[in-house]
């Protein structure tokens, strides 16, 4: 199939954020046929636009190192699957305790339940 890059907001949020977006892409049907950020904005406003790269998408903790620099350790791959609302450190068993999950999205998102993590060492 091939890959898209699609824009992650409804067209009805893009608009209210970019009314001209109404103009250029005037129904639903041509909203979805977009494939690459060219069909939603003009070359010229992609070439001003601030690119920044990203390299970690995994939640984790910076732990401070013994030369006092951090280093990133990621939490295990079950502790990725929702985000997390509270974070705390057990002195006594040198364990970091998660909790999570998150139900107030949007619906078109839905929730974010599927934390079954509660520890981490």
């Amino acid at each position: 199939m091939g890959e898209k890059l699609v824009p992650l907001a409804t067209r009805d949020d893009l608009i209210k954020q970019i009314p001209a977006v109404k103009r250029k892409h005037s129904s639903y049907l041509e909203y979805a046929a977009i494939s690459a950020p060219e069909d939603l904005f003009p070359k010229e406003i992609l070439d001003q636009a601030a690119k920044k790269s990203i390299e970690e998408f995994r939640s984790g903790v910076y732990l401070q190192q013994g030369d006092g620099s951090f280093a990133f350790t990621p939490f295990p791959s079950n502790a990725q699957l929702s985000p997390f609302l509270s974070i705390s450190w057990d002195e006594d068993s040198k364990s970091i305790w998660l909790g999570g999950n998150f139900s107030s999205f949007r619906v078109d998102l839905g929730k974010s339940t599927a934390s079954a993590f509660s520890a981490w060492r």
